[in-house]
């Protein structure tokens, strides 16, 4: 019983961020190039894809208001896009991600 409970309601959510998402798509990953006109960014399929920036395009950085000046190189990225089109709308990001290896591993036993 339980087991069904849960797959019903895993259903249910994903149904609800389905709808909510609409004719959005997201676009995530991370920054390599920057221009005044558009925004790379490399996928986690290691594809990239462009997008150009609009006048009327937003910019959020960890959930504050922001502007394109304030996007890096290495940023993480989610760009909502229309459907089938390459327009920013919204550009959230943060810091870039944490490297990962040796040094990485050696800097987190040190703290």
């Amino acid at each position: 019983m339980k087991r069904t409970f849960g797959f019903a309601l895993a259903a249910l959510l994903l149904s609800i961020v389905a709808y909510a998402h609409g004719d959005k798509e997201h676009i995530q990953g991370t920054v390599t190039q920057i221009s005044a006109k558009a925004i790379t960014v490399q996928l986690g399929n290691k594809t990239t894809k462009t997008v150009t920036v609009q006048a009327d395009t937003t910019f959020k950085k960890s959930g504050k208001h922001a502007t394109l000046q304030d996007l890096k190189v290495g940023d993480r990225v989610i760009i909502d896009v229309d459907k089938g089109r390459f327009e920013a709308e919204e550009v959230q990001f943060g810091p870039p991600a944490a490297k990962k290896g040796p040094a990485a591993a050696e800097h987190a036993h040190k703290s």
